[in-house]
């Protein structure tokens, strides 16, 4: 961005992002990106949800069109795990309550969480230094991808694209739901269809029914969402990593799944496995995966769960400012003809 001027242009400065099509010409880019714009003014403000900030539209006729966001510091979650990976720091022990026996090898033996240090105390929740990745962070990105999910779901709206790189992170750890390049609003008599298949498709992180006929409902965004779990876990692997794109729909079409990552809580591979139900209609809808969240943070990891709602309590109360900043300056920004939410 540019660097204010004066000391009003200070009080009006604000860091965002701009999204905007390479080639002016290419028409359906250009009504792609004016389909998206539409869309993220439907959504409006969310803790866990990429925020909108405004849009430049002065120029449309000649193909010229900015979409405007927050801007989110820290990229996206896939390459912040995968770069952190070496430092993980996992909390999800072998159960020294369950009888031991030694026909039983390590890698069944049931898991449990160990947030205490030597001392007995329960560490810190979540710490905001960025170069240290725990199973606390795991939780916590997982829990507020649900939330996210959760709220666009109310919208109504179908992502199609969920996956953890269009999942964003800031510096404080928290994240937005972005991309939504590919996503539809829907209600619940009908679902997107995408009419055409030359274009390309995430496959290892789609439905079945999404794959065979590209059908795109809330409950193929389950589906993708507990891919992103596996990703999560597996400090982000790539889903059903000996297999070929080509032989993904046989795969899954004979009830084989993802196995369960190392680093996963046999509770939250259970979560996965409802998710990856063959019939869409069986499995659980983003209010109901928000609830199993809380309940097994709650009885297991509390601190972490509290923790993370006293972070998007902030986040929301960010987002009201957000707002307010869009009002107090939509004047001052008319000549660039910015279209606030």
């Amino acid at each position: 961005m540019a660097d204010p001027k004066t000391e009003d242009e200070q009080k009006m400065k604000l860091e965002v992002a701009v999204k905007s099509v390479k080639n002016t010409y290419a028409l359906d880019q250009i009504s792609m990106l004016a389909a998206e714009l539409r869309l993220m003014c439907a959504i409006g403000k969310f803790p866990n949800v990429l925020a909108l900030v405004g849009a430049v539209t002065s120029e449309l006729r000649k193909g010229h069109l900015l979409i405007v966001t927050e801007y989110i510091d820290q990229g996206d979650l896939l390459e912040y795990v995968r770069k952190h990976r070496h430092l993980f720091e996992d909390h999800l022990v072998p159960d020294k309550t369950e009888p031991v026996s030694y026909l039983t090898p390590l890698s069944a033996k049931r898991k449990t969480y160990h947030f205490k240090n030597e001392e007995g105390e329960t560490e810190k929740a979540i710490s905001q230094n960025l170069d240290s990745l725990t199973t606390s962070d795991l939780l916590s990105f997982g829990l507020q991808i649900a939330n996210g999910m959760q709220y666009l779901s109310t919208i109504p709206l179908v992502h199609r694209d969920l996956a953890l790189r269009n999942v964003l992170l800031k510096k404080n750890k928290t994240i937005r739901i972005a991309d939504f390049g590919m996503a539809r609003k829907y209600d619940d008599k009908t679902y997107y269809k995408q009419s055409s298949k030359e274009v390309p498709v995430p496959i290892r992180w789609m439905s079945p029914e999404a794959v065979h006929n590209m059908k795109f409902t809330q409950q193929s965004d389950v589906w993708s969402f507990g891919i992103c779990l596996y990703e999560l876990f597996t400090l982000g692997g790539l889903p059903y990593p000996t297999i070929d794109n080509e032989d993904i729909y046989v795969y899954i079409q004979s009830g084989r799944r993802c196995l369960q990552p190392d680093h996963c809580h046999v509770e939250l591979y259970d979560l996965m496995k409802l998710c990856w139900n063959a019939k869409p209609e069986l499995r659980p809808t983003f209010t109901h995966i928000v609830e199993y969240f809380v309940e097994h943070m709650k009885k297991s990891a509390e601190h972490v769960y509290d923790f993370v709602e006293d972070m998007l309590r902030l986040e929301a109360e960010s987002q009201r400012k957000l707002d307010d900043w869009i009002r107090i300056n939509r004047s001052e920004a008319s000549e660039v003809d910015l279209k606030s939410v």
